[in-house]
């Protein structure tokens, strides 16, 4: 933790857990065709949407690298979505094994006001934002439990004035909480043909895990019922070429290979699944009707 000059508790920028944020946009990137001239991004798609931001630095992770990688954040708004009271109570069987008995997966954990040391909310959002460290005019923060937050819908969507996201990061962990954003984002038709999804609790290893001896669960679990519920085509992105660190983000522990290996070295390596996490191009939606 550390104090601004007026003196406000906010999280010391921790970029151990953010390249496969880096990794994710740079196989985006790559895919939209973009290159570190080009700074007009093509798609009709601008916004970038997270649920579950915590102290803000995975939102800072998108926005930083985006211009880097050729994607214009000129015209992009960043909306991020959290009870910033910590986590909702989940059934345990949508749980998985490893997170069952741990705190940070039961109610109350990952409580933003906790680490932040921050119980005012006009303070708490302050530093949240100066965390992600964006324009403060395009950096919107929804407070509240999904179920609540969302209830609105497409009413939210025209107040607000959101449009349809460019990148959506569900980053909620839970069953429960990922397949509320999802449906938010789909009935309300931010989540449109071209939107990528990025799931940030698994690997692609382990996403490819077939569910009759590794039952689908949390984030896995929303992503497979929505699919049906809503008749979604994905096109994955799950394979990356490392060619090295990308500048200009120091503060991301960047690395060639599994574990806190830095290297500034040109490389050339195939990462392995276990180094990647999941994003998927909606292709198409077959019941995407919004209201």
């Amino acid at each position: 933790m550390a104090n601004d000059q007026r003196g406000n508790l906010h999280v010391k920028l921790d970029g151990s857990n953010q390249q496969r944020r880096i990794l994710a946009l740079r196989r985006i990137a790559a895919q939209l065709g973009a290159t570190a001239t080009n700074d007009t991004l093509r798609e009709p798609l601008h916004d970038v949407y997270q649920f579950g931001v915590l102290t803000g630095l995975g939102l800072r992770a998108w926005l930083e690298a985006m211009p880097r990688l050729g994607l214009s954040t000129a015209n992009v708004t960043a909306w991020g979505f959290d009870s910033f009271q910590g986590m909702p109570e989940e059934s345990s069987q949508f749980l998985r094994g490893s997170h069952k008995k741990d705190p940070r997966w039961q109610r109350g954990g990952l409580n933003s006001q906790r680490l932040m040391h921050l119980s005012d909310w006009s303070a708490l959002k302050e530093a949240v934002v100066r965390n992600i460290g964006f324009d403060s005019k395009r950096t919107k923060l929804i407070r509240g439990f999904f179920n609540e937050s969302l209830a609105e819908g497409s009413a939210l969507v025209q107040r607000l004035g959101m449009r349809p996201a460019l990148l959506l990061d569900i980053d909620c962990d839970l069953y429960t909480s990922s397949k509320q954003a999802l449906s938010f984002m789909l009935r309300t038709g931010l989540l449109a043909p071209g939107s990528y999804v990025y799931y940030d609790d698994y690997d692609i290893s382990s996403w490819r895990m077939s569910p009759k001896g590794h039952p689908y669960k949390e984030e896995r679990l929303a992503h497979e019922e929505i699919t049906r519920e809503f008749g979604l085509t994905w096109k994955p992105l799950f394979s990356h070429r490392f060619q090295g660190p990308l500048a200009g983000v120091s503060w991301i522990h960047q690395w060639a290979e599994s574990g806190n290996r830095l290297t500034s070295r040109p490389v050339n390596k195939t990462l392995a699944a276990t180094d990647l996490a999941p994003v998927l191009q909606l292709v198409s939606c077959a019941r995407c009707h919004p209201s």
